[in-house]
């Protein structure tokens, strides 16, 4: 069994940070195209499920193309606008656990840490899970981090928006250029 953690400052407000953990389009978008989870039609959020009850069975595909196995997705524990656990049993797992939580960044309290904390015990191949896990939850939070970058916060009005650059009117027209290269002469 091993633990691994990874956490990125974003800046974004708590509930937007909420928001893209808990929509499953946001959660795969994090995801590709290193890993394809099925999700049923129509999963619209996991903020809204009774803990402990699992919500379906997902199929992991490794980029999109190889069967890693299944996963029975359970979130344990939801904290609304801070995070959860998810426990679930995957077929390649003797034990998964990942808690998924938004603190307050102290240094810039507008800004949001998100951590993910993974408690794992594959079954076999510990050290090549271990770099797939690393590889994996680094690519997810590069992908938050961008995407957080170019978030623009809901508060702003459309007037606070930059405004579109404007074209540049075309310099007035001056002296016509001939083809020859030399001074004229007297």
């Amino acid at each position: 069994m091993f633990k691994l953690r990874f956490e990125s400052t974003l800046p974004v407000s708590r509930a937007q940070a909420w928001h893209w953990i808990t929509d499953p389009e946001s959660l795969l978008a994090e995801m590709r195209p290193l890993l394809k989870m099925t999700m049923p039609a129509g999963q619209h959020s996991l903020e809204s499920v009774t803990p402990g009850a699992p919500l379906f069975t997902s199929w992991l595909w490794l980029f999109g193309l190889l069967p890693m196995g299944t996963s029975r997705l359970t979130l344990t524990r939801i904290d609304p606008g801070q995070g959860f656990v998810e426990q679930s049993p995957m077929t390649s797992m003797r034990f998964w656990r990942h808690e998924r939580r938004i603190e307050n960044e102290r240094s810039n309290p507008p800004q949001v840490l998100l951590v993910d904390e993974l408690t794992v015990e594959p079954l076999l191949a510990s050290w090549v899970t271990r770099t797939f896990l690393k590889v994996f939850f680094t690519h997810r939070h590069r992908v938050l981090r961008r995407r957080a970058a170019q978030w623009v916060a809901p508060a702003a009005s459309p007037a606070d928006k930059p405004a579109k650059r404007q074209a540049r009117p075309a310099p007035p027209p001056g002296p016509k250029k001939t083809g020859s290269t030399q001074a004229p002469t007297r």
